[in-house]
């Protein structure tokens, strides 16, 4: 009686603030049932990886990369996913992978929606999964370039996702959509979305209320509401304009970002919250810029390109994305839920549109006489197979943390489908993901 006494009264309450009746609704609906949803994230960066993120050894006993040793403070809920490929295709292969590689269909590689023949596996789950209702985030730092950067996310063949939230804004707009109008410190800055002024100051309408009525609710859910309001602040303090001038236009996406506290950092942590909130369930986040990260991963194996410099900014671009990711996993696992914390309830996969120079120990073992590059000054080292993913979180314990997995020759799609497994879709609906040949089963050795 105490929650359902406690949920009459906050709701009550709460009036017509949809955002916050629709937040503590989720919190006691949870909180009374003892269960807590299953949610995925897939993370893109573009361009591939260099091989110094690749790691070593099997099992728990395996060693990170040393571009990926800042994941060892997670390493317990951190998968190193090896051996994995996307659907050959031709045509440019950064168009290409990107229709491809949530989708699992060969694409034409063509420059246009016509490029792409199937529906992206966020879209699936959302149409599929029990309780999402349609509803999913498909967001990112930058715009997209349609000469090279087709959508990541698909609604079905050939119809792209316009559903795109660029920017922390937009996002934040849509995380906390009908949250009360309050006026924001910041409301002179022309810059600044009227969407985004108005949420952020969504924790001062809140406070009183929660400060009342804390003695009555689930103590836990309130705990991961006080970290709502304070994430809040930290987003409100965090946009900052770039002169200090509230005039000035808002510091929302850097073409170079030198990757202390950016705005794929903010978008993280708005994104974690729309989570933990019960907002969305399923959510495509792009970190990153096509270029100047494009040029670097050119670099000449052996050649000038190296020497100059070429790959180690190519290696500095991606650990600082390796770095937002990191702490976006973070913020995800501040979250308590039950015995654990909303990582322990996502599936958070990270990768990119083709290999590039990612070489995993599996992928030399395979091939050891496939040189790589195919030969001397030959840096069109784009490809499709051995790809790098990487796995973060366990689906309330269905699938392994922790590892270093090797499964040569098998397919993205084949992760999905462990996914959608573990997180409820029936096997009637399965089978209508993706085309058979690239996604002809479940990689079971995910599976817990």
């Amino acid at each position: 009686m105490l929650i359902k006494t406690t949920r009459r009264r906050f709701l009550g309450a709460l009036g017509t603030a949809t955002f916050a009746a629709s937040t503590l609704r989720f919190f006691l609906k949870t909180a009374e049932a003892q269960t807590y949803p299953k949610r995925f994230v897939f993370v893109f960066t573009p361009n591939g990886a260099d091989g110094m993120a690749a790691s070593s050894g099997l099992g728990k006993d395996y060693v990170l990369g040393p571009d990926m040793s800042i994941f060892n403070e997670l390493k317990h809920k951190f998968t190193v996913l090896d051996g994995l490929q996307i659907p050959d295709h031709g045509g440019e292969e950064h168009p290409a992978g990107r229709c491809s590689m949530l989708s699992s269909w060969r694409s034409s590689g063509t420059q246009s929606t016509a490029g792409n023949r199937g529906q992206s596996f966020d879209i699936f789950l959302r149409a599929k999964l029990p309780g999402v209702n349609g509803n999913s985030i498909y967001t990112g730092t930058e715009g997209l370039d349609d000469t090279l950067e087709l959508p990541i996310s698909w609604l079905s063949a050939g119809v792209r996702n316009d559903s795109y939230l660029q920017g922390l804004g937009p996002l934040i707009g849509r995380v906390f959509q009908n949250a009360p109008v309050v006026p924001s410190p910041m409301a002179t800055n022309s810059a600044m979305s009227a969407a985004t002024a108005d949420e952020l100051a969504l924790n001062d309408y809140l406070r009183g209320e929660v400060e009342r009525l804390r003695a009555e609710a689930p103590l836990a859910e309130f705990a991961k509401l006080d970290l709502h309001l304070q994430a809040l602040s930290q987003l409100r303090a965090g946009l900052v304009p770039a002169s200090g001038d509230p005039g000035t236009a808002l510091r929302m996406c850097d073409s170079n970002p030198t990757f202390t506290g950016d705005v794929a950092d903010q978008m993280g942590l708005a994104l974690a919250h729309g989570l933990a909130c019960g907002q969305t369930r399923v959510a495509v986040f792009r970190i990153g810029s096509y270029e100047p990260n494009h040029v670097h991963s050119h670099w000449e194996e052996g050649g000038m390109d190296g020497v100059n410099g070429f790959r180690d900014e190519f290696r500095r671009i991606n650990r600082g994305w390796a770095q937002n990711i990191l702490n976006f996993l973070k913020a995800l696992d501040s979250f308590p839920e039950g015995n654990g914390t909303l990582l322990d309830n996502t599936a958070v996969v990270w990768s990119s549109e083709l290999s590039n120079h990612y070489r995993s120990e599996s992928y030399l073992r395979n091939y050891p006489n496939w040189a790589y590059p195919a030969k001397a000054g030959d840096v069109n080292t784009h490809g499709t197979v051995d790809m790098p993913f990487w796995l973060a979180g366990s689906l309330g314990g269905t699938l392994k943390q922790g590892e270093r997995i090797v499964a040569q020759d098998r397919y993205a799609g084949e992760l999905y489908k462990a996914i959608a497994t573990a997180m409820g879709v029936s096997s009637t609906d399965l089978s209508s993901y993706g085309e058979p040949a690239f996604a002809p089963g479940i990689l079971q050795e995910i599976l817990a």
